[in-house]
């Protein structure tokens, strides 16, 4: 097979060629780079397996067929093991990123791309549902805990349908079937969470001068103008994302003023019904909130099990 432009991008000089995929891809790689970052490859190109023994018509460089691989996904990992930043995209698509991760999960040099694959978990412009399940599936696959937590919270955070759609496609590669219910399931506890955080606050007994009242009153009259009485939130859950909810709840005005009355016997326990500075602190920790745990997900079913996480979260 006459040797392609991708022959000699990795190294000129390299003693060993990958090839790759159905079409025989050729890459020529140095073979202690890839011994040191992966163990897969370390006993592919020892004296054991029949990789390792065999010689193409380029004198002394072995061939190495890998005819279930990605070429792309390939091209890339070995770039990265052979410090060629040179010849990397700036930026990739999320279905990129997972078919690296399947080839590292595959060779185990998953820590061997650990930094770059940061970089490439990037989910804060991505959107869509199913390229945030794509990043999603990589991290799981990469073991990068961290951004596994983002990429979950922000499909919690910034979708409001079902996960179901997408979910085979994850499974198909790894991802427990657990995960799907507890996105779903964490995400209605962060809805139910902003409803606590909107609720009216300092439950006392109303005084003869009806201040709580008052407050009350005026509080609930600001929720029903943003469509937040259960009533009315009811009628829109199923199409709206939580964080839209909590732009509109940043979005209420102050309460109109209740006066105080300084005679009554309970005046120094009256507090108004709604804090618009509390609240505005409390949505921010809402937002600042963390997704699922890697840890949890990748240690065991997290439905049925109640050992506690090692991790701290």
């Amino acid at each position: 097979m006459a040797e392609n432009s991708s022959y000699d991008k990795i190294t000129a000089d390299g003693d060993t060629i990958l090839v790759i995929g159905p079409d025989e891809a050729r890459l020529c790689v140095q073979s202690c780079l890839l011994q040191a970052a992966s163990k897969v490859f370390k006993a592919m190109f020892g004296p054991h397996y029949k990789e390792g023994q065999r010689s193409g018509l380029n004198g002394s460089k072995k061939e190495i067929p890998l005819p279930e691989d990605d070429v792309g996904a390939m091209t890339i990992i070995c770039a990265v093991i052979h410090y060629r930043n040179d010849i990397l995209p700036g930026e990739l698509s999320s279905s990129e990123v997972l078919q690296i991760s399947v080839v590292a999960d595959k060779y185990d040099c998953k820590v061997a791309l650990k930094h770059a694959t940061h970089h490439w978990l990037d989910h804060r412009n991505v959107v869509s549902l199913k390229e945030q399940m794509e990043l999603m599936t990589a991290a799981y696959l990469l073991d990068q805990a961290q951004a596994f937590s983002e990429i979950t919270y922000a499909m919690m955070m910034e979708h409001a349908g079902s996960y179901l759609p997408f979910a085979q496609d994850q499974i198909d590669f790894g991802v427990p079937w657990e995960l799907f219910y507890l996105l779903e399931a964490k995400r209605g506890s962060i809805h139910q969470q902003l409803g606590d955080i909107l609720s009216v606050k300092y439950q006392y007994e109303d005084c003869p001068c009806g201040f709580k009242s008052k407050s009350a009153y005026g509080y609930l009259g600001i929720l029903s103008a943003g469509g937040f009485l259960p009533s009315l939130y009811l009628d829109r859950l199923d199409g709206e994302t939580a964080i839209n909810r909590i732009k509109r709840a940043e979005q209420m005005g102050p309460p109109s003023e209740v006066e105080d009355c300084t005679g009554c016997d309970n005046y120094r326990w009256h507090r108004p019904a709604y804090s618009r500075e509390s609240m505005l602190k409390n949505l921010q920790e809402l937002k600042d909130g963390k997704g699922l745990c890697l840890h949890c997900i990748s240690g065991g079913s997290r439905v049925y099990s109640e050992k506690p996480c090692s991790i701290e979260h």
